[in-house]
């Protein structure tokens, strides 16, 4: 065989050379950002680089307090005034739209709109769609109080009658890949009973899952306001409620957030504009209501005792700008508790002396009676960070 010519070697030579320096930038994995990555507040997408951010961070490093509350503050309709008032940041799951290649998310289907979240008027998780079969668009339901995950197994469904999932139906990725954090992707997997007659095909649930904010009305919890895709910028959030005839899910208003927070409602506009729907970033106070109210003569003063009030007091002192994790004391409810904890820990707090001599003078007819609607249940009962915080 006549060998080949070194003048024709050489280009090869050079052209494999080529093609392995363009290897390593085609198959580099991206980097998530933030350091520790995510910002220790997410879980990364080690394919796509994107960091998913856990309830009340976001940003692209979730780096950012988002507002664990909402106040709605305005809604035009007559019929929809129960909307008004104080919405609660919950943990949700939005099933993925993303494309193929990038696995950045895109506009979904209208049937493509579905979501695992905890249902507070029945105290369990739920797996709804809009325009669905089910009562109350609730398909599958688990009973499962005071939980932040959803469980694995329990699950009912079907109705008037209803029927017990015998099997695990939600798997959480950290259950494959213990180098992801759990809590964040989960994978719906149904398998229709042939012994269970007279039920839908409920496969149409089936595929993954990802954790993004949902805000639900602290009092009568049929309002929720929510994001129905995985854009970033152009992310779509609606209000829906649980309106009608049989009752059915239904977005009242919509917005499109420009910026790449992804994990905050924008301010508007809100379509239909007609509706007038506005909102706005609400705020817990820390060490509770009652201890607050006797605390605000100092959150207009300029000294230190002003500051710690304000970081302490962010509802009542009307400065959620402030980090939540700023307070300096512990989530209590009484100021005897809050003086206990800044002398143990030897903290100058010299106003919280003044707040407490104040409300021990004060009688009961001349306690103040809250102004906001922050931290008060469906009943009036005051209740504490942790409870109004899911």
């Amino acid at each position: 065989m006549q060998a080949v010519s070194s003048q024709w070697r050489l280009p090869m030579v050079l052209s494999t050379a080529l093609l392995a320096s363009l290897v390593p930038q085609c198959l580099a994995t991206p980097e998530c950002p933030g350091m520790p990555v995510c910002s220790g507040h997410g879980d990364c997408e080690k394919t796509t680089g994107i960091c998913w951010c856990e309830a009340g961070y976001g940003g692209t490093d979730c780096s950012s307090e988002t507002p664990l509350f909402l106040e709605v503050t305005s809604i035009k309709a007559p019929e929809l005034q129960d909307m008004l008032g104080r919405y609660r940041l919950d943990g949700m799951y939005l099933y993925e739209v993303t494309d193929p290649h990038s696995g950045v998310g895109i506009d979904p289907l209208p049937s493509q709109v579905k979501f695992v979240h905890f249902d507070h008027a029945s105290s369990g998780w739920a797996v709804s769609k809009f325009n669905s079969s089910c009562i109350d668009d609730i398909c599958f339901f688990a009973y499962a109080p005071d939980t932040k995950i959803p469980p694995p197994k329990g699950y009912v469904y079907g109705g008037p009658i209803l029927h017990v999932y015998y099997k695990q139906l939600l798997f959480d990725d950290a259950d494959l890949d213990p180098t992801m954090r759990r809590g964040y992707h989960m994978t719906f997997s149904y398998t229709p009973d042939p012994n269970v007659l007279g039920v839908s095909d409920l496969s149409e649930y089936n595929g993954r899952y990802v954790l993004q904010p949902r805000y639900t009305h602290m009092v009568n919890k049929k309002y929720a306001i929510m994001p129905i895709d995985l854009k970033n910028p152009g992310k779509k959030w609606v209000a829906t409620g649980l309106l009608g005839d049989p009752r059915k899910r239904k977005i009242i208003v919509s917005a499109v957030d420009p910026s790449e927070n992804r994990y905050m409602p924008p301010r508007g506009p809100w379509m239909p504009e007609e509706l007038e729907f506005a909102l706005k970033p609400a705020c817990a106070n820390h060490v509770g209501n009652l201890a607050c109210l006797h605390l605000e003569p100092q959150c207009m003063m300029g000294d230190t005792d002003g500051d710690w009030v304000r970081k302490c007091c962010r509802d009542t002192c009307h400065s959620c700008q402030e980090s939540r994790l700023s307070c300096p004391l512990p989530k209590v409810n009484n100021l005897v508790a809050a003086m206990m904890h800044a002398k143990l820990n030897r903290l100058n707090l010299p106003g919280l002396d003044k707040a407490l001599e104040r409300s021990q003078n004060s009688t009961a007819s001349e306690t103040p009676k809250p102004r906001s609607s922050a931290g008060v249940g469906a009943k009036g009962q005051q209740l504490s960070l942790e409870e109004t915080y899911f």
